[in-house]
């Protein structure tokens, strides 16, 4: 739900109603409000991987898949590091009159910037994490259209061990 009120918000449209959204508020300039300078939300850490994996940020979860038989030793992801107690994440939307395209945006988790060009093609490498935001805003689309809540909510199925589902239930 936060993906698509995230694009709602940068696209200046209500988000659409297919997950767990509370429409009753998203639909309501008073709940909801649009075209505003600051944004601010809260939840709990656990939410914020969640929201890490529906932005889909694979450079924070790289390393192999989990071992069925047991800890291996040998992945690189450790939530305590990635969304400690007081998480916070946070998108910067900024005007960069020196680059070709001059509106860029950003993502910080903890303070760290998020190196968007190995989870997003199309996002340039860059020190300083910045990718064009239109570029960024298609690519959150295409993530969100992957996105079928009611069957990675509440599918029936069985999930294979070394498989990279990247975040989602399997289809089959």
């Amino acid at each position: 739900g936060f993906l698509e009120e995230w694009l709602a918000r940068f696209t200046h449209t209500y988000p659409p109603a297919n997950s767990a959204l509370n429409k009753t508020y998203d639909n309501s300039s008073t709940y909801f409000p649009l075209n505003q300078s600051i944004y601010a939300d809260a939840t709990h850490e656990v939410v914020v991987l969640d929201t890490l994996t529906a932005f889909n940020f694979t450079a924070l979860f790289k390393g192999p898949a989990l071992s069925a038989t047991g800890n291996q030793g040998t992945n690189s992801f450790v939530a305590s590091k990635i969304v400690p107690f007081a998480t916070h994440f946070t998108t910067q939307i900024m005007t960069c009159p020196s680059r070709n395209v001059t509106k860029q945006i950003r993502f910080l988790i903890n303070d760290a910037v998020i190196p968007v060009s190995d989870s997003h093609p199309g996002c340039p490498v860059d020190k300083d994490g910045l990718c064009p935001f239109d570029t960024m805003v298609s690519v959150l689309q295409k993530r969100a259209n992957e996105i079928n809540y009611n069957h990675d909510c509440f599918a029936n199925y069985t999930a294979t061990a070394g498989v990279n589902y990247n975040g989602r239930a399997p289809t089959s």
